[in-house]
């Protein structure tokens, strides 16, 4: 039963200057009635309307007027209209929508979520890599169902799972970097209200137990990117040498950052007091400044580099070290012709991923951008005193000293 009665929509009329009022019946139905100057044909003016939610907006539909539709049949086709809005139907169109709820399928969650980033891309091919890999191993991958056609609110671990499995053993390091891809659409999406509960895509706690550990499948040799299990060797091997370019690659492993920031170490961005290297904006790949915190290893690395100059940390000249010496110390001195040296940021990147660093703080060793500008603006600083125990603990294994379950 509605609010209203028939003899109170009958009699319905609006007192003093005011232009209309409204009645409500409850559940979205209301009545609308004129002001006494606005009668036309000696009749007041009401007139039904009803309101309801429809994919996820407020809309107002209007039903006819109370001298031709009654007080049940007002109701009635109120109900008419609610029903056809859950079941994805525009009330104000008839026409049928996709998807009553607003919930965007994950392939469209990639579209809108790119488009919110763009910004962030200082170079389009990087939009490109994410679109190229989210198509060809999340939303529509081959021989197999794809995450495309889901709305995000029904993707499971499972869902995600069964995604990457195919390219997990074959693929790890591109696997790992589209189940990291696939957890920021998804996080966006539960920011944007679109979905609830736990990131299905999450390794921690999650999709550990359902899939091998990156670092126990990947094979040592033939790759740009040396395991964590051999780093401990190989660093054994690179504090034998006693040469610039060995003090170089030791100083970017140990700090995780890009060649050319590496290399191109001021001694007047070091604070070996604080223990923090501060590299400048107009070094940094996102142009912005980047905190290092140093582990003793690294600072003892800087220690031996004392007096090769008094402006870059390793020097051979006049400018820094080069690009062509670090590979060639790695392809020919120590004979890992398969190796890159951007591949040490993936070992870093696995050894987090195994160590269960979280995310955010993983991503910020790596100095890449975690969220939004207002997300990171809401931040709780660049996570220096969390980083310096998580390069701490990984240069010590790098240095033989523990092991991956010690982290």
């Amino acid at each position: 039963m509605g609010l209203l009665t028939v003899p109170e929509v009958t009699n319905a009329k609006v007192d003093g200057d005011k232009a209309f009022k409204i009645m409500t019946d409850g559940h979205g139905l209301y009545l609308r009635v004129g002001a006494p100057h606005r009668v036309r044909g000696g009749l007041v003016q009401k007139y039904w309307i009803a309101k309801m939610m429809f994919n996820g907006s407020r809309v107002e539909v209007g039903i006819g007027s109370a001298h031709e539709i009654s007080l049940r049949e007002a109701r009635e086709a109120n109900e008419a209209l609610r029903v056809n809005a859950r079941n994805g139907i525009d009330p104000r169109t008839r026409k049928v929508i996709a998807d009553p709820k607003g919930v965007p399928t994950f392939a469209e969650a990639v579209d809108l979520y790119l488009k919110e980033k763009l910004k962030e891309f200082s170079n389009p091919k990087h939009v490109q890599q994410w679109q190229n890999t989210l198509k060809d191993y999340a939303c529509t991958p081959k021989g197999g169902a794809g995450l495309g056609t889901k709305p995000v609110d029904t993707i499971t671990a499972d869902d995600v799972a069964r995604v990457l499995k195919p390219i997990w053993a074959i693929k790890t390091e591109t696997a790992s970097r589209v189940r990291g891809r696939i957890e920021q659409v998804l996080a966006w999406a539960t920011v944007k209200h679109h979905r609830k509960g736990e990131n299905p895509a999450r390794w921690k706690g999650n999709l550990e137990f359902l899939l091998a550990k990156p670092g126990a499948i990947k094979k040592v040799g033939h790759h740009e990117a040396l395991p964590y299990q051999a780093l401990p060797a190989f660093m054994k091997d690179l504090a034998g040498r006693d040469t610039v370019s060995a003090l170089a690659l030791q100083w970017l492993i140990l700090t995780g950052v890009r060649s050319s920031e590496g290399r191109g170490a001021l001694w007047s961005e070091v604070d070996q007091e604080a223990g923090v290297w501060t590299i400048p904006a107009d070094r940094m790949k996102m142009k912005v400044p980047h905190r290092v915190p140093l582990s003793a290893q690294a600072l003892a690395v800087a220690k031996k580099a004392k007096g090769l100059s008094d402006t870059f940390l390793f020097t051979t000249g006049t400018g820094p070290v080069s690009e062509a010496a670090l590979r060639k110390l790695v392809k020919e001195t120590l004979k890992q012709p398969d190796l890159t040296l951007h591949g040490f940021r993936t070992t870093l990147r696995m050894w987090m991923q195994d160590a269960g660093t979280d995310y955010e703080v993983a991503e910020t060793v790596l100095a890449h951008k975690v969220g939004s500008d207002v997300a990171q603006a809401y931040a709780r600083g660049d996570y220096l005193e969390r980083r310096r125990g998580v390069m701490q603990t990984y240069a010590n294994y790098a240095c033989g000293q523990a092991s991956v379950k010690d982290s």
